[in-house]
């Protein structure tokens, strides 16, 4: 055979290849793939060390996960001041320098990893633009790329990598409305599968003791005296928690559009903590919105735009008299 016929069967293989790969992409399903990264996150055992940019700064971080019904993790800073995170099913234990360990109340969907999306089902579609935008590599594995595009000013986008096979998350960039990068994490080296051992999952020294940072909250199931105005579109009240010792009449809204989330504060005006009363601040992604309304102190803060915070807090009415000061 001819060296040319050679190039040119080689040519029409790699025609077919491609033709292969872009009919794949096509029929692919980007809210199928979605769901399938939230549950490997959440099922698979896997160990790495990734790179997470944000607020200025370049952490470089190593996760051990163990994954199923009684799922546990751990987080450590290898650059800096040694600082580790573990959680399991009941708790979350952070070590910070200088400091006591600090126990959290665990919740189920609470990650260590940042920037993975919730990508819940309901209403995905209606905020968000979903797109399999091509391929890519990523710590040695072959990654899909989806965009989820923010169909308004209320949220951010993501641009997702998720490994070929089994779908966890490799690379996540969230952007703002210009597109441009305001945070992102990638793994750099990355085993999926392999057998994490308990110790990898235990602080790596038993605390004498620890404290407690907060009380535990309990969902509420009396009415609130609190309703619910015009909403950015999407977003909607997933859970209504309030302190477990009912000491007074705080409760926390979480309210979400599928992969955003928000929560809200609402607390008497003289127990509210913080030095902000009135106002916004933001730091990196988090933007926080403070009013006080019938004396008491109405607090929404979440990763989304300024204008998404501030649309919530002043959604909020009061039904109940003024609390006496």
């Amino acid at each position: 055979m001819m060296p040319g016929a050679i190039r040119c069967g080689c040519g029409i293989l790699l025609l077919a290849l491609v033709a292969t790969s872009s009919r794949a992409d096509e029929t692919a399903d980007p809210q199928q793939l979605l769901a399938q990264m939230a549950s490997a996150m959440r099922d698979l055992d896997y160990d790495g060390s990734f790179i997470y940019e944000h607020d200025g700064r370049v952490d470089t971080l190593r996760v051990f996960h163990a994954g199923g019904v009684d799922e546990r993790e751990r987080l450590i800073s290898l650059n800096g001041a040694r600082r580790e995170v573990v959680r399991n099913s009941r708790s979350i234990t952070s070590v910070q320098p200088n400091q006591l360990p600090t126990v959290f109340g665990a919740e189920s969907n609470r990650r260590l990893v940042p920037l993975v999306p919730e990508a819940r089902a309901e209403g995905l579609q209606e905020n968000y633009t979903l797109r399999l935008i091509g391929e890519d590599r990523i710590a040695g594995f072959s990654a899909q790329v989806i965009d989820v595009q923010a169909t308004d000013k209320y949220r951010y986008s993501y641009r997702l990598w998720l490994e070929k096979n089994s779908h966890l998350l490799l690379r996540s960039m969230l952007l703002d409305a210009d597109q441009h990068s305001l945070q992102q994490l990638m793994f750099v080296a990355l085993n999926i599968g392999g057998h994490v051992n308990e110790t990898d999952l235990a602080l790596s020294e038993v605390p004498a003791r620890t404290i407690a940072a907060q009380a535990q909250e309990v969902l509420l199931t009396t009415p609130s005296e609190w309703k619910l105005g015009e909403l950015p579109a999407g977003f909607s009240m997933s859970a209504r928690r309030g302190p477990a010792d009912a000491t007074n009449n705080a409760e926390h809204w979480l309210l979400s559009d599928g992969v955003a989330n928000v929560s809200v504060y609402l607390e008497p005006a003289n127990t509210a903590p913080g030095v902000l009363t009135q106002g916004k601040i933001s730091r990196g992604v988090l933007n926080v919105f403070v009013r006080n309304l019938n004396g008491y102190q109405v607090t929404a803060l979440g990763e989304v735009p300024p204008a998404t915070v501030e649309k919530i807090a002043d959604a909020l009415t009061h039904a109940a008299p003024a609390v006496a000061h």
